[in-house]
Order: structure tokens, then sequence, then C-alpha cells
């Protein structure tokens, strides 16, 4: 392990035999030390948080629903997905709100549903990862929707609905 001639490689799988022996020693088994438990345990917390994404979480509850100790879970998990499982969560709450927002759901509703203490709270989230308020990203929405209509032949009203034009460019009536 600590030959100067041996390569990264081969010190690699010195460590990693030393301390699956040293697992086997303290009654553990090897294949938890292998990495295959633990990939299985983060996929087992990812999912939790997921699942549950809309409601307040401990990290001692996705801990549990993944049996890991809650600092090696955060530890694990950030060096997994790039998160710690909090900012997981903000991140899959900010999903929700934007598949609601989409659908069309006033902010309030949507921010209140999504797990957020407020507005304002789910408007600073939002804001710091999709780079824009609710608000703009519903209008972006909107925007896109009257572009498409406008390039298929329709014309918008006041409210933004859409009536097919006539043969002479007129708008229809109904």
């Amino acid at each position: 392990m600590f030959d100067p001639a041996t390569g990264s490689a081969g010190r690699e799988e010195a460590v990693r035999s030393f301390f699956a022996g040293l697992r086997r020693a303290l009654g553990g088994t090897p294949a938890e030390g292998a990495g295959g438990g633990e990939h299985a345990a983060l996929e087992r917390a990812a999912d939790f948080i997921s699942a549950h994404c809309t409601q307040p979480l401990r990290l001692a509850d996705i801990a549990a629903a993944c049996r890991l100790s809650p600092s090696y879970l955060v530890r694990s998990f950030k060096a997994r997905y790039g998160l710690t499982p909090h900012a997981y969560q903000i991140n899959r709450r900010i999903q929700f709100g934007k598949r609601e927002l989409q659908r069309g759901r006033p902010i309030v509703e949507v921010a209140l549903d999504a797990g957020f203490a407020d507005q304002a709270h789910f408007q600073r989230a939002f804001k710091r990862h999709v780079a824009a308020t609710p608000g703009q990203y519903m209008r972006r929405g909107v925007k896109a929707t009257i572009a498409v209509g406008r390039r298929s032949g329709g014309a918008a009203d006041m409210n933004g609905a859409y009536r097919h034009q006539g043969g002479h460019g007129a708008v229809d009536g109904g």
C-alpha cells in the first residue's frame, strides 16, 4: 500500500482490500464496503426525498429510510448527486412548482403546495434555480403559446385566447 513502486491502481486495490478485511474482522460484510449497498441506499434516499419533497423532512427521517447515519448520508449524497439532501429537496420542490405553474395554477397556491413557508420563500428559491421569478416563468409560457398560435395562423384576443382567421385575414366572431 505504501510502496512507491506500486502504481495508483495497485495502491487503490490494496486500500480496498485492507478496508474490506477490516470490515469483515469487525463483523460487516464485504458487499457493504464494495459500494453496492451504498449506491442502493443513496438511491433510496433520493427516491424518499422525491416522493415526499412537498412535506417537511428531517434529515433523521431520510437517514432512517435509507438506513444510513445522518452525517454519512449528507457526505455520500453530496458526493454522488452534487447536492446535499436539503438542496436536493428544494430542487425537487422547484421542479414540482414549475409543473404546477405550467398548468396555470396561482403562484401562492403552488408555493404552499410545494412545501414552502410562503410565496416570498418560493419566489427566492425559484429565482435562484430558474433565473426568473414564477410570474416571469408563467408569462414566458404564455408568450410561447401565443407565438405558436400566431405561427399557425391564429389571432389572439385581449385574454390570449386564439381564434382562427377567416379567408381574408379577418378575425372570426366566435
